[in-house]
């Protein structure tokens, strides 16, 4: 009798193993791809399931390139070969610091602008937005602890990309700060296919009360269309002159 208990125990034990009416499925059974494991892949607990788009997702083909921004026809590559930081002021943005013009210089000259004016708008935008409001510091104080700066250290290069395309501005009226106002608005387009002188500003900032820091500029050619895309613009600072001391 003992025996026969024993053995009918066993079958129901092995009933309900394989999948009885009464037993509890783990939801992580099967998912090879759990939330979580694979950041990449959407609905990756479902994928898993299946097992179909779960391998073609390992190859990782689609995921890399699709966070990847569109290539630019030009980079413009400042390249550091001094012994001390080199610096870019910020506070207008790359327009005044990368600026370019064809033909001969002065009055002949006939300039690009290749990055937007600080605090502009696209005159596609209506009437609320197309004048920004760009309030300037109150104060020496507020102006120091608003500058931004991009660094290039020592030895070291930085990558300005460029769509290739020409900010073309043109008058506005919109509203600022509530207010009525008149501006400017630009619109994009491609430049004029020419040969253009290109200069890269910066400043080799220091913090010695004796020693001032020095602005340096750096000329480079460049023909437009590109012929071959990226075409690299190099911009290389060296250390600038050391300055003869004066005699008294």
């Amino acid at each position: 009798m003992r025996m026969t208990q024993t053995l009918l125990a066993s079958m129901t034990a092995l009933a309900l193993a394989c999948g009885g009416g009464s037993a509890k499925k783990d939801p992580n059974i099967g998912n090879t791809h759990a939330t979580g494991d694979r950041d990449d892949v959407p609905f990756a607990g479902d994928a898993g399931d299946t097992g179909d788009t779960g391998d073609t997702g390992d190859t990782g083909d689609t995921g890399d390139t699709a966070d990847q921004p569109p290539q630019s026809p030009v980079v413009f590559r400042v390249v550091n070969s001094g012994s001390t930081e080199l610096s870019f002021n910020m506070n207008k943005g790359w327009q005044p610091v990368i600026f370019a013009w064809s033909g001969e210089r002065g009055k002949k000259a006939k300039p690009i602008v290749m990055f937007s004016k600080h605090c502009t708008a696209s005159c596609d935008l209506g009437e609320e937005e197309i004048c920004p409001y760009c309030p300037a510091p109150e104060n020496n104080k507020a102006a120091r602890e608003a500058q931004k700066y991009e660094q290039v250290a020592a030895g070291a290069t930085l990558d300005i990309p460029w769509d290739g395309q020409v900010f073309v501005y043109d008058k506005a009226r919109g509203v600022t700060d509530g207010k009525k106002a008149r501006c400017e608005c630009f619109r994009k387009d491609d430049p004029p296919p020419e040969e253009y002188t290109v200069w890269a500003c910066g400043v080799r900032l220091t913090a010695k009360a004796n020693v001032r820091s020095k602005p340096q500029c750096i000329e480079a050619k460049m023909t437009l269309p590109a012929s071959d895309t990226p075409m690299t613009i190099a911009f290389d600072f060296p250390d600038p002159p050391a300055e003869k001391s004066k005699k008294h």
